[in-house]
């Protein structure tokens, strides 16, 4: 179902690969132009009611959830009000401040956040979660989800009547395909407010299942990009109007010793199965935007 892995030029193989960095800046500038409103009158556009919730969502009492794109927190709220240990985030300062005035007590903590990057670490949550993260769409979403494979259990994404249910299957299959991980897709009504009133309303579970492979495969792609960010920033690849370029004579060994200085531990043959993997799943990914154009021999 995947197209090539890889185009040839010459003796080199071309990748393409996110470029983090650029969608990190890029969703910061859609976030702080979206949220300028006056968010003491907004709402997320679907408010559960937490009983109804119960049964439904697979989240436990006492796991740690870890709620990225959360605006003004109503679902960080009900999962909270649900049992569960819930560490609320969101990119926008405005949005945070407005969670934590009108939920204050309801999280074990409130961030600000970027999904691309967080979280950090295997096993730190059990899940990530977010209803209708609309200013992470694309592959800003799709990196957000591996991230969310170092989770214990991994990543629950919840949407209402007009999903784009066909984009977000063929993107999450597409990681769990990749990573070896698991996905699902349910449908449930539940009671909820919606533009003041309370009424019955259907949502779409996306579930990311993750498992040791996985949390491992996903750490090393993780390692690879921070890498690319490292040696971007030491100019020891070039940047060119949004794309990388990267030679295995100049750059391969490079990042190796990017890689031992920084502890990542990364091996070459390490780095170039990273290579292949995140090429794989991002060329059927075709809303990414920002790309590193990676060359890496034979």
């Amino acid at each position: 179902m995947f197209r090539r892995i890889f185009k040839r030029s010459g003796e080199k193989r071309i990748f393409e690969l996110p470029d983090e960095k650029a969608l990190a800046e890029k969703h910061h500038k859609v976030v702080t132009s979206f949220w300028r409103g006056a968010l003491h009158k907004e709402s997320q556009s679907i408010v559960p009611l937490p009983r109804s919730l119960q049964n439904k969502l697979s989240i436990q009492k006492g796991e740690k959830v870890f709620v990225f794109a959360a605006y003004t927190g109503e679902w960080a709220k009900a999962l909270a009000d649900l049992g569960a240990k819930v560490y609320y985030s969101d990119l926008s300062p405005s949005a945070l401040k407005e969670a934590k005035k009108r939920h204050s007590g309801a999280f074990e903590k409130a961030m600000q956040r970027n999904a691309i990057f967080f979280p950090l670490e295997k096993k730190k949550y059990d899940w990530s979660f977010s209803f209708e993260p609309i200013p992470l769409q694309g592959s800003g979403l799709a990196l957000a989800s591996i991230r969310a494979l170092l989770n214990n259990k991994g990543l629950m994404l919840v949407y209402g009547p007009g999903a784009e249910v066909f984009y977000l299957k063929k993107t999450l299959r597409a990681i769990a395909i990749t990573y070896k991980a698991s996905f699902k897709l349910e449908k449930f009504e539940i009671e909820a407010k919606r533009q003041g009133k309370i009424e019955k309303t259907k949502i779409f579970v996306f579930k990311l299942l993750t498992n040791e492979n996985a949390r491992k495969r996903a750490l090393q792609d993780l390692k690879l990009l921070e890498l690319l960010r490292i040696a971007r920033n030491r100019g020891k690849i070039i940047s060119k109007r949004g794309l990388i370029s990267l030679t295995y004579e100049t750059s391969l060994k490079s990042l190796e010793e990017i890689a031992k200085e920084k502890g990542l531990n990364l091996s070459e043959r390490e780095i170039k199965e990273s290579l292949k993997r995140l090429n794989i799943l991002f060329r059927n990914i075709p809303e990414l935007r920002f790309k590193l154009d990676v060359s890496v021999g034979d």
